[in-house]
């Protein structure tokens, strides 16, 4: 029982230290999948004091036909700590390219960030094997510095934070104090499905490789940890050389100048990374070098989930655009949906020009981008090709064909909510008018 004590001391010492600072007010939340890990997690917390501030959450995948019998078993163990209990059952998209294990890995922490209240601290039970097994699959599948930062103990998570507590322990340790507090805990045969990677990872190679090398999780925590100091280095490097600019969507070409190719790479990571956007392979990015010798553009480099396009003097980073030719004529109403890649279109009262009332009532259309166009805006001596309006109006060009057209019969009167045609000015003079927003579309300057 002295190992026990010690152990569960250590642990106490861990979520009452910085960046944790758990005290008795804390509100924790605790995932509990019915295994042995976050069972003995809810044990220890329990153990420590800690269940008056503790709430379980659990979550149903609908993977197993006993996944009903596990949302039992992880609430008949909150009623006997007395603690309580919420499930949230989730649909896990098992047809995506990234696999059942993904898939349900990302459904399991939306739900969680969903359920989790404001300033709740969340805890999972992930450990120094989990640790040493998530940087083997990352290594094997490719990944850079980031990447071997594996699984962090503390992170902002939905409105409160996510932390874990036990990555200094081994499974065979919390499998031994399970034993010794005569827990009760499910498993999960799915577990042992060598078509998974990670299965395999975890049952065919951890077991000889901690054979061989027994402090090798705890290696592989130090070296998280170092990467995570390595990333911070890095993220603060970028910004130096980013010299605080503001739009990371939209970087001029002469901040990468002065950079030699490691910091040119680093900069391109960390603005990818701003923009949430899928980070492309080192090929890919190579590709992105090359448009950057590119100031008049003309080229673009796409990767899944992102899009790199150099155009006057920038590099514009971007999601991937849905193909223009698939936007089709709308009648302009209150609020109507383009699509994915020209967002949405609502009429707000305007208190200067704008759309006449009797227009709108008669009806407008909403178009895109066919060719041979001729537009006047507003104050304009004349009609000029729409092709040259973009042109001046520095649209970028890849999304002057999604542009939303406003049509008053045959007669182009406006251009979403960027320019508004003079014979609509005019005619508004008299009337109530309206204006156009245009919300949630790329970046077109």
């Amino acid at each position: 029982m002295a190992a026990s004590a010690a152990e569960l001391k250590a642990l106490a010492s861990k979520i009452e230290s910085a960046p944790f600072g758990f005290n008795s007010e804390t509100r924790i939340a605790v995932a509990v999948s019915g295994g042995v890990d976050s069972v003995f997690l809810l044990a220890a917390l329990c153990r420590l004091g800690y269940s008056k501030s503790l709430r379980v959450l659990h979550i149903d995948h609908g993977l197993h036909i006993d996944s009903s019998r596990w949302s039992t078993f992880c609430r008949t163990l909150s009623e006997a700590y007395g603690v309580p209990f919420s499930e949230c059952a989730v649909v896990v998209d098992d047809q995506g390219s990234r696999g059942i294990e993904a898939a349900a890995r990302a459904a399991r922490y939306e739900a969680l960030a969903e359920m989790l209240e404001p300033g709740e601290v969340l805890l999972t039970a992930h450990h120094a094997d989990d640790q040493l097994e998530t940087q083997l699959y990352r290594l094997l599948r490719g990944t850079g510095v980031k990447g071997m930062r594996s699984i962090s103990e503390y992170a902002k998570f939905g409105s409160g934070s996510l932390a874990r507590p036990l990555l200094g322990m081994q499974r065979a340790k919390i499998r031994e104090l399970a034993a010794l507090w005569e827990l009760q805990w499910l498993e999960d045969p799915s577990n042992a499905d060598l078509r998974f990677d990670r299965n395999w990872l975890r049952q065919a190679v951890l077991p000889q490789l901690l054979e061989r090398w027994p402090q090798a999780a705890s290696a592989a925590q130090r070296l998280a940890l170092a990467a995570d100091d390595a990333v911070s280095i890095m993220t603060a490097m970028a910004e130096i050389d980013a010299q605080g600019i503001q739009q990371w969507d939209r970087l001029p070409l002469d901040l990468f100048t002065p950079l030699d190719a490691a910091r040119r790479r680093n900069l391109l990571r960390h603005a990818l990374d701003r923009l949430l956007l899928p980070m492309p392979s080192a090929a890919q990015l190579g590709r992105i070098e090359e448009l950057l010798a590119q100031p008049a553009g003309g080229g673009a480099v796409q990767w899944p989930g992102g899009a790199a396009r150099v155009y006057a003097g920038a590099l514009f980073l971007l999601p991937p655009l849905a193909d223009a030719a698939g936007l089709r004529p709308q009648q302009l109403a209150d609020s109507i949906v383009l699509d994915s890649a020209a967002g949405t279109l609502e009429l707000m009262p305007s208190a200067g020009a704008g759309l006449p009332n009797s227009w709108v009532n008669d009806g407008l259309v909403v178009r895109f981008r066919q060719g041979g166009e001729r537009f006047q805006p507003a104050g304009g001596e004349r009609a000029l090709a729409l092709k040259e309006w973009c042109r001046q109006a520095r649209i970028v060009p890849w999304m002057r064909d999604r542009l939303p057209l406003i049509y008053r019969g045959g007669e182009l009167v406006a251009i979403a909510d960027i320019c508004l045609g003079e014979i609509a000015r005019q005619a508004s003079q008299s009337e109530r008018a309206w204006r156009v927003v245009w919300r949630n579309h790329p970046r077109i300057r």
